[in-house]
């Protein structure tokens, strides 16, 4: 539809967000009904719109109106229609399978909402003071909100966790189930989705620590999930942060996927509800962890470590710098 409005000069695209959305859609049909005189089509612009103007809509809205170009914008209205409707469908189906499944044993029928974003920052005291960006819903939205029966049928709720939503959800459940304990162990279940390191050594000697190949789609849900938790201010973001700046950002991806995969685990396997850690006391513990690694470093060398004093001189002496 964009194509075409394009070719006949009509910069819908330009003045609003999403050609799909209300105004766009009705814009189109008008254009396709008949009256096309821009300052009619502006009429049909929602109040809500903050990308454009009235006067520079009804500059973008002029075209050539050949009968070639709107015969195909027809047609791809039509296809658009035709394709949502059938999207629907899917979901009144998900809908029937999911009412269908069992709930899992032990599970409370009515489990606790999860706390709203605003909330969750304000009781953290590392609280920054600008505005975290908005984390989208992910994918075609669902008729309605399924969380609540998905806490049932999975045993916990699983959309607590940052960067999984209602849609990453129900992608774990269609493809491993809502029992894990088939998998021995959190180490096994993601080894088995492809996100441990290899183990490829011959005569005692690693020839490569690649993780393998394997295409599962709840291994491409928790890469991609990774992006979007490196950007929130949690302890899973902050693993994301510390790892990129070590290795890079694939091999990041890959280690908070694994983490991930193991929460799952943990979570699914034990009925246990998520509850996020602090980040400050998340930090404190890194840090106390890498105090710990650098003092085992200077015994094996024969030194000891000691804390920095603020009464000590900022200069570093010449016999310890030449050493």
């Amino acid at each position: 539809m964009q194509k075409a409005m394009q070719e006949m000069g009509v910069h819908l695209h330009v003045v609003v967000s999403e050609v799909c959305g209300d105004t766009g859609l009705r814009i189109i049909d008008a254009i396709l009904a008949g009256p096309r005189a821009p300052a009619a089509l502006v009429k049909l612009r929602d109040a809500r719109i903050c990308k454009s103007t009235p006067a520079p809509m009804e500059a973008a809205l002029p075209g050539n109106w050949r009968e070639e170009l709107l015969f195909v914008l027809g047609q791809s209205r039509q296809s658009y229609q035709f394709i949502q409707g059938q999207i629907e469908r899917l979901d009144e189906r998900i809908m029937l399978l999911l009412a269908q499944l069992p709930e899992a044993p032990g599970v409370p029928r009515e489990p606790t909402p999860p706390p709203s974003d605003a909330a969750a920052r304000a009781d953290s005291p590392s609280a920054k003071k600008k505005k975290p960006k908005k984390m989208g819903a992910g994918g075609h939205p669902l008729p309605r909100d399924i969380r609540p029966q998905l806490a049932k049928i999975m045993g916990v709720d699983l959309t607590l966790i940052p960067g999984l939503h209602a849609l990453g959800v129900l992608i774990i459940l269609s493809e491993i189930g809502p029992d894990l304990k088939r998998w021995r162990n959190a180490g096994a279940f993601g080894a088995w989705l492809g996100l441990a390191p290899g183990s490829k050594i011959s005569g005692g000697k690693v020839l490569s620590s690649r993780t393998p190949p394997v295409m599962n789609r709840v291994a491409i849900l928790l890469r991609l999930a990774a992006l979007v938790v490196g950007r929130t201010e949690t302890p899973l973001g902050s693993f994301y942060r510390r790892i990129r700046a070590k290795h890079g950002a694939p091999k990041a991806m890959t280690a908070t996927a694994r983490k991930r995969a193991e929460l799952l685990y943990t979570l699914m396997t034990r009925g246990t509800p998520y509850l996020e850690t602090d980040p400050q006391k998340y930090e404190e513990r890194v840090l106390q962890q890498k105090v710990l690694r650098l003092a085992r470093e200077a015994k094996k060398l024969g030194y000891d470590l000691v804390q920095w004093q603020e009464s000590h001189s900022d200069t570093i002496p010449q016999k310890v710098a030449s050493c």
